[in-house]
């Protein structure tokens, strides 16, 4: 009997350890990402209507500035669509415009805020050149067909309501 106790108790303390532990990674953290606190978000549709071709006004506020991590991973900005939406892989930065609190460049150069448009079927990223910041602050920019020059769009999903996240 006295066996059964002490493999219970050690049982009891390991379990304790190892909740302990995942409490305090929980707690602390080990991810790969990190996200600049946004303290609001919106995205402003020129036309909601199913199906339709739409340009998008995207306004936040970062509370942190997303800077260059020099020799390490690219920093970005990203936004991420439900699959419904279509047209998302073809934009590029000739399709944002009007960008406020950064600056979207097609090839990286002597800006202090600048960003490349990169996008996938589901994805708009924007990443950070090299040795810039993007500073804490107001973000707005327009993506789609009220952009001035855009040649590409995106198109509502033909039912139902989405969320789009950042």
């Amino acid at each position: 009997m006295k066996s059964l106790i002490l493999q219970n108790n050690k049982l009891v303390k390991v379990a304790a350890i190892a909740t302990l532990f995942t409490m305090l990674v929980w707690t602390v953290g080990l991810q790969n990402a990190k996200g600049a606190g946004v303290t609001s978000f919106s995205d402003t549709l020129s036309d909601s209507a199913p199906s339709v071709i739409s340009s998008h006004t995207f306004a936040f506020t970062l509370a942190t500035a997303v800077a260059d991590n020099a020799g390490g991973a690219d920093e970005f900005i990203e936004l991420t669509f439900p699959g419904a939406f279509t047209g998302i892989a073809s934009i590029v930065t000739a399709d944002v415009t009007n960008e406020t609190g950064l600056t979207v460049v097609g090839a990286c150069g002597g800006g202090g805020d600048e960003v490349t448009v990169t996008s996938t079927a589901t994805t708009i990223r924007l990443t950070v050149c090299a040795g810039d910041t993007v500073p804490a602050g107001a973000i707005t920019f327009d993506v789609g067909d009220g952009a001035a020059g855009g040649l590409n769009d995106i198109t509502n999903p033909s039912t139902g309501s989405y969320e789009i996240y950042l």
